[in-house]
């Protein structure tokens, strides 16, 4: 018997939901039931069915608390047998209404699908200089369609049009003050009346209040700051102070619940270092920054240049970064960096994928100030024209993380394992991961990528009988360095979706579900990896009663395999990986998994994990599956190179005394391949000389000589390297040693004997 699948959804009637109220929506999926429950990253108040419920259509009543700030959020169902896909919703303070040829009140939030080659109507009675807001989540919310709105007065005129803006991620937005009392009607369609699926849409109408910009554009993490709301905004709710303590800079914090405001309100970037403030200087002066520091500001009126004298320390070496554009600002800023006599030093205006100016800049010796300035390409200026330019160390480290799944499912008993990623700059400590909302019995194995590696098999196990839940969560990774800490969130790789909602990207869903019909435990001892050599593993696997099946082996591992020579895909041959199909027959409660290392692995830690798959009858499909464990393995040459003298000897080229190197072979046991010493790194031209070590012997030795014409430098650095063919392309190789030539000349050649 196969497991209850998860539930997946496939439509909701409503893409939105309003804070403070009852919201019905009607879900459309598949193993929806039983007991299924909306999950969102915000709280909610209550939520229940309504009416009959099938396994592919429920209609379920959600209320939210008044306290949600508004926006863009994923929304999922849950049910004892896992949880659902990711749907985007919109959240406001807005009545939620199906799509209609009239709207009778406003505000409303009206929701739809837009066919390809069509247009929706609808419409509204306005009065004379009242003013309109039609915002329409199409893009925001994950449809491929690109909108277009528009606005007509009684007679058919034209009052206003919109389509897709760039800030609100190729969604459309129109603010109209109607001319007269009477009848408007609102038309919605693509911009080539061919858009593509989804198509569906949310369209707010009323006399709304926006905000898709803040002032300061950031802020420093463990403070509180004031920001300034830039947008449709009544003057009395434009200042708001937002709590950083816990922040983190991978993705901007939300501001606070703002009541009126609709669409997704703008965030706060974050840094660690100090931010300033642009302030009026005295009068012919400019005004100082102590770097690393961040300068937040504005262009406030046209052709004006802000300046900046900067206090820096000679040899810095520093990295100016502007955020301007990415953020909503309508400024196109040119970056200047100067000497206090005026003379340019380095200028940036565009950086690929964005207008934004930026630069590394090394502080010159014997200088303590530059003199920075930013100003528009185009003169302009206003007072949304604001920016923030980070001056900091360019090798200050750091990491980010990366995730490649957004939902995980845990049996009782059982493991779920999630691949993590750190892309280091600076940073090579070890990295350990938490999950700050793991419910009490989950517990989180092989949690720290080592220093040096890039990935680990992150194990999420339940213990047996634990009872079914859902929960949301977030993986977070920090450094080891008390003085100098470092902070940063998993992230799902960048879609045209979140690529301007990032923190869509961050959210991990985890279920802990029934225990499965196959479990599999890896039997016995962590032995190291072989490298060029098989290695292979006791795997034991128990079925559930009443399940029969062959079950099929499979390696999960965080090697990042090496591409083919085309670069278009993973080259099989040099991953780790089983060696053929491992299967486990159908009356069988244990087999081998024999694994494969190729001989040209690197030497170093790597996480492994043994994947089973209950089969049918057949063997055509698969019922089930479970995983071990991660196992955190070292790979180790089987063999070492080890020199019994000097690693600096002189060398002739030409006649005389030879130079020689001296060492061992050291051979891990089992090891008796013949093993060929040669010298890795020569110039062009130079043959290496080679020494055979067979498969019985470890002492070797190298003589090193050239022909009398030979012209090289006095000193010369190369390596010590040696080789074992053990197959077709496959070669053993041990790591170099470092050496040094000193090159003599020597005798002219004999002359020769005729």
């Amino acid at each position: 018997m196969a497991p209850a699948a998860a539930p997946q959804i496939t439509n909701i009637t409503l893409r939105g939901l309003q804070t403070g109220a009852v919201t019905t929506l009607g879900i459309e999926g598949s193993d929806l039931l039983p007991n299924p429950r909306l999950l969102l990253a915000v709280p909610i108040a209550s939520q229940a069915l309504k009416g009959t419920a099938t396994a592919s259509r429920i209609d379920i009543e959600v209320k939210l608390p008044p306290s949600i700030s508004s926006g863009i959020y994923p929304l999922r169902l849950a049910n004892k047998n896992g949880i659902s896909n990711a749907v985007l919703i919109g959240i406001d303070d807005l009545p939620q209404l199906p799509f209609a040829p009239r709207l009778v009140k406003l505000p409303a939030a009206v929701h739809g699908n837009l066919p390809s080659s069509d247009t929706l109507k609808t419409s509204f009675s306005g009065r004379k200089a009242q003013r309109i807001v039609l915002d329409l989540e199409a893009r925001r919310l994950g449809a491929a369609i690109d909108p277009v709105v528009e606005l007509y007065d009684s007679r058919r005129v034209p009052v206003a049009y919109s389509q897709g803006h760039s800030i609100l991620a190729g969604d459309a937005r129109l603010e109209a003050i109607l001319p007269a009392d009477g009848k408007y009607t609102v038309e919605v369609h693509d911009i080539l009346y061919r858009g593509g699926q989804p198509n569906h849409f949310r369209l707010k109408v009323g006399e709304l209040h926006y905000a898709d910009r803040v002032f300061p554009i950031g802020g420093q993490r463990g403070t509180e700051t004031a920001v300034e709301l830039i947008g449709l905004i009544p003057p009395a709710a434009r200042q708001v102070r937002v709590d950083l303590h816990g922040a983190l800079a991978d993705i901007a914090v939300s501001l606070p619940p703002i009541h009126g405001l609709t669409g997704t309100a703008p965030r706060i970037v974050v840094d660690d270092v100090s931010e300033v403030m642009e302030v009026e200087p005295p009068a012919g002066k400019l005004q100082e920054v102590t770097v690393p520091a961040v300068i937040n500001g504005r262009i406030g009126k046209p052709g004006e240049e802000d300046r900046y004298r900067l206090l820096v320390k000679p040899g810095m070496k520093l990295r100016f970064d502007v955020v301007a554009s990415g953020a909503g600002s309508p400024l196109d800023g040119v970056l200047f960096l100067r000497n206090d006599s005026g003379a340019q030093l380095a200028t940036s205006d565009d950086r690929p994928n964005t207008i934004d100016p930026g630069l590394d800049f090394t502080v010159p010796s014997g200088v303590t100030s530059l003199v920075v300035a930013l100003t528009d390409l185009l003169g302009r200026g206003g007072n949304d024209y604001i920016y923030r330019l980070a001056i900091i160390p360019a090798d200050r480290p750091d990491f980010s993380l990366a995730m490649f799944e957004d939902r995980q499912l845990i049996p009782a008993g059982g493991t779920a394992v999630l691949r993590i990623r750190a892309n280091r700059a600076g940073y090579d400590g070890p990295i350990k991961l938490s999950l700050p909302e793991l419910p009490e019995g989950v517990a989180a194995v092989a949690n720290e990528i080592p220093a040096g590696a890039t990935d680990t098999l992150l194990s999420l196990n339940a213990p047996s009988g634990m009872t079914p839940s859902q929960f949301m969560t977030r993986i977070i990774g920090a450094s080891d360095d008390p003085k100098k800490p470092i902070q940063r969130l998993a992230m799902l790789p960048v879609t045209p979706l979140t690529e301007l909602q990032p923190w869509l990207r961050s959210e991990l869903a985890v279920a802990v579900t029934e225990s499965g019909p196959v479990h599999i435990a890896w039997e016995g001892s962590a032995a190291p990896l072989p490298i060029g050599n098989r290695h292979p593993v006791q795997v034991k696997v128990a079925r559930g009663t009443g399940i029969s099946g062959p079950i099929r082996l499979s390696l999960l591992t965080t090697q990042i395999v090496p591409k083919t020579e085309d670069g278009k895909q993973e080259d099989v041959k040099r991953a780790l990986r089983l060696d053929g199909t491992a299967m486990i027959a159908a009356d069988k409660g244990s087999g081998e998994a024999p694994i494969l290392v190729p001989a040209d692995l690197a030497a170093g830690t790597y996480d492994l994990a043994i994947r089973a798959e209950l089969l049918s009858a057949d063997a055509k499909s698969v019922l089930a599956t479970a995983v071990t464990p991660s196992r955190r393995l070292q790979a180790h040459r089987p063999f070492t190179l080890q020199l019994a003298g000097p690693s600096v000897i002189e060398t002739k080229s030409g006649s005389g005394l030879t130079g020689k190197l001296r060492g061992k072979v050291k051979r891990a046991s089992g090891f008796t391949g013949p093993v060929t010493v040669t010298l890795a790194g020569l110039p062009a031209g130079l043959s290496a000389p080679t020494a055979m070590v067979p498969g019985d012997k470890t002492d070797f030795e190298l003589s090193v000589a050239f022909p009398d014409d030979t012209k090289l430098s006095a000193l010369l650095k190369i390596k010590l390297s040696a080789t074992s063919q053990i197959g077709p392309q496959q070669l053993l190789k041990a790591d170099e040693v470092p050496v040094t030539l000193q090159f003599v000349q020597g005798g002219s050649p004999s002359p020769s004997v005729r």
